[in-house]
């Protein structure tokens, strides 16, 4: 079942030291992104947040907010007095520069960072604690999302029914097809009033009725449908998946609308389109196949490799030099006229060495 990448969750608890709350926003995003607000007594802990949350999570942008409230009996304040009259000396310093100086009040001096401390609980007497009540949140942040991908598996199954429903409409409209054309050239011809050839004509329905076929186009969208309710029952992200499927088929409704030959063919290529683009826009909400990556980028292939490879018309596995890297690096070797990257590639497939490069270079 899909699970979406949309959700919210809050947890709170009361402790010696205080109260702790966790605050998960979970929002789709294309890789996973990582963005724990702690405070700076428990900033420490932000290694161990990021990897629980990627543990459970494997893509969208995640905010994590924690709070610390100290118990009303360690509610002691301490002011620092040196600090104070440190500050108070360099304001009468420097009102002794100005022509008319501002009046000094307390809660100015209040507010310099340092001056108000008070005393702070023990950092490990919190550590677990807090730690345990993240991983109760995120039980909860996973069957939000959980439920809310049942909810969006259910969506999308009705736009499949609906897009079911227009395909078994045009497949039997497109049976009659030959028929119809046949009565539409013998109308214009009676209207003419003139004779015809018999086989020209029969020709000429052929060539239409070839060009107005779209058997195949309806095959190919009842097969995407397959494919799309097979990845919506499978017990693993598919947001990947059913976004190449949401591409091909809209390229099979573009199909249609291209061979329409009246307005109520048309008509159903936009409804096909309409589903198609309300299940597009609910899958960008499904978490896909892409693991969680420390460093906010797609493990795996980089861009580059997910692209034809410009040598040999196949994808780099991982690890290999890319195109990119031959082209920018490897001296030219053979004809003028034979480009640094054909040159690489024979290297690459006859196993011969690198040419040393120049001095002067």
């Amino acid at each position: 079942m899909p699970a979406s990448m949309t959700a919210f969750a809050a947890h709170e608890a009361s402790l010696e030291q205080g109260t702790v709350s966790w605050e998960l926003r979970a929002v789709n995003h294309r890789h996973l992104e990582i963005q724990p607000r702690l405070p700076d007594l428990l900033r420490a802990i932000e290694p161990e947040v990021r990897e629980r949350v990627g543990a459970v999570l494997g893509r969208g942008r995640v905010e994590c907010i924690l709070r610390f409230v100290p118990a009303a009996g360690d509610a002691h304040l301490e002011v620092d007095e040196d600090l104070v009259a440190a500050l108070v000396r360099a304001c009468h310093t420097i009102d002794d520069y100005i022509t008319n100086p501002a009046r000094l009040y307390s809660h100015d001096l209040l507010r310099w960072p340092g001056v108000v401390r008070s005393p702070e609980p023990e950092r490990e007497a919190l550590r677990e604690p807090v730690l345990d009540l993240l991983d109760a949140t995120l039980d909860e942040l996973e069957g939000i999302r959980a439920r809310e991908g049942e909810r969006l598996q259910g969506f999308l199954l009705e736009r499949c029914d609906g897009i079911a429903g227009i395909v078994a409409s045009e497949r039997q409209h497109a049976a009659d097809t030959t028929e119809r054309l046949r009565r539409k050239l013998m109308e214009r011809l009676a209207q003419l009033d003139t004779e015809h050839d018999p086989g020209r004509l029969e020709q000429e329905i052929a060539y239409q009725a070839q060009r107005l076929d779209v058997t195949e186009e309806l095959d190919r969208i009842d097969t995407h449908l397959e494919a799309v309710r097979a990845a919506l029952a499978a017990d693993e992200p598919v947001g990947r998946r059913l976004d190449f499927l949401m591409q091909e088929l809209n390229r099979e409704a573009n199909t249609l609308g291209s061979k329409a030959a009246d307005a109520d063919r048309s008509q159903a290529s936009v409804e096909l389109k309409v589903l198609i683009e309300q299940m597009r826009e609910q899958v960008q909400n499904i978490e896909s196949e892409w693991p969680p990556a420390a460093n906010g980028r797609r493990q795996g292939v980089s861009r580059i490799r997910d692209r034809r490879s410009l040598l040999h018309g196949s994808v780099w596995p991982r690890g290999r030099i890319t195109a990119e890297v031959i082209q920018r690096q490897a001296p030219r070797q053979g004809p003028p006229w034979q480009s640094r990257t054909a040159c690489a590639a024979a290297r690459c497939r006859t196993g011969s060495p690198r040419p040393a490069t120049p001095a002067s270079r």
